[in-house]
Order: C-alpha cells, then structure tokens, then sequence
C-alpha cells in the first residue's frame, strides 16, 4: 500500500490512463487489458483508497506521461483536452444529486471482479443513461470506422466512466483545477515521488 498522500497523485494518473485507453481506443488499437481499470468503476464502498488501487504499478504509464504534461511536453494535447473535459463533467456531477444516484443505483448490482468483453456494454450503458445525461458530451476523436463499432463505443464509454471515477477521486482527496496553475512544481515533485515509489 502506497503513503497516504501518493493517493492523490495517483488518482490523476490513472485518470489520464484511463483517458490514454479511451485515445487508443478511438483509434482502434484495443490491445491491453483494461480490467483494472474497470474494477475501479465498480470498487463503490472502498474502505480504503488501497483498495480501488491494488495495483499502483499498473498506472505507471499514467504517471509518466502526467509528469511530462505538467514538465510542459506538448506531446498529449488531446488527452489534454479529454482531461479538462473530464474534470468538467466531474463539477456537474457534483451538482446534481439525481443522476448520481441513478449512476450508484445502477453500479450497485454489478458484480466486481474481472472483467469481460460483454460486461462492457452495460457498464456503457451507465454511461449513457447518467454522465451522458449531464449536458456536457466528450468529443471523441479518432478513426471513424473504430468509433462506429458498437463494442468499441461500449468500451470508450466504458473508459472515461472509469476517469470519471478517478478524477471524481482526485477532487476528493484535494485536488483542484487551479492547483495546475499554482501548485504545478508541487504536483510534479509528487509525481515523481510516486514514479520513484512505483519503479
């Protein structure tokens, strides 16, 4: 289990993973499990932060490229634009108590564990019927004919439900929008932390 205070750092990592999956995605690359992923979608009443990440060494990828975002690499500007988007849709989520609800209501029944190809279509459909719902679309750019394959959709929708999640987990444990602005060095250096702690 990492130190407390890494559990912020790696929240926003793993959403920018989960946003790296949802890019590669849309342009039809689906190799890679994303299991760990959406496990942390259904890990609704974690006792711990432990144990929506069981696994830290996971999001190591996610870590480097969010330590080469805030070093000011110009590198992922799409999964940039996905981010703000996300952390967006994260405010309005907030703001309205009935469609979070619906979205708890709906994980409820899920069971956690792995995760198959055909449980990506109802968990999809969560998306849809709540975060969709928010007024606020994604705009998902990549391959057309990838991004008109009904399981790829189900697997996109799937995916930025899980950075959702994630950047739902960052607000909670103190992250804010402006901290990229005035506590970018501060955030970096807990990047690194994490990457070091994770090698």
């Amino acid at each position: 289990m990492l130190i407390e205070h890494l559990y912020q750092p790696l929240a926003l990592a793993a959403t920018v993973q989960a946003l790296m999956a949802v890019d590669h995605s849309a342009h039809g690359d689906e190799r890679g499990d994303i299991g760990y992923l959406v496990d942390s979608i259904l890990t609704q009443d974690a006792a711990n932060f432990g144990e929506v990440f069981p696994e830290p060494r996971r999001y190591a990828t996610g870590v480097k490229v969010a330590i080469e975002v805030l070093a000011g690499q110009r590198t992922h500007l799409q999964i940039i634009k996905y981010a703000v988007s996300v952390h967006k849709l994260v405010r309005l989520l907030k703001s309205n108590r009935e469609i979070l609800e619906r979205l708890g209501k709906m994980l409820a029944p899920m069971a956690h564990g792995a995760v198959d190809p055909d449980q990506l279509f109802p968990i999809g459909d969560v998306y849809q019927q709540t975060i969709s719902q928010l007024g606020k679309r994604i705009q998902i750019v990549g391959n057309p004919k990838a991004l008109q394959q009904p399981a790829t959709a189900a697997r996109i929708r799937t995916l930025l439900l899980a950075a959702v999640r994630f950047a739902w987990l960052w607000d909670q444990l103190g992250g804010r929008r402006w901290h990229f602005v005035v506590r970018r060095r501060s955030m970096l250096l807990a990047l690194k932390e994490l990457q070091e702690q994770l090698s």
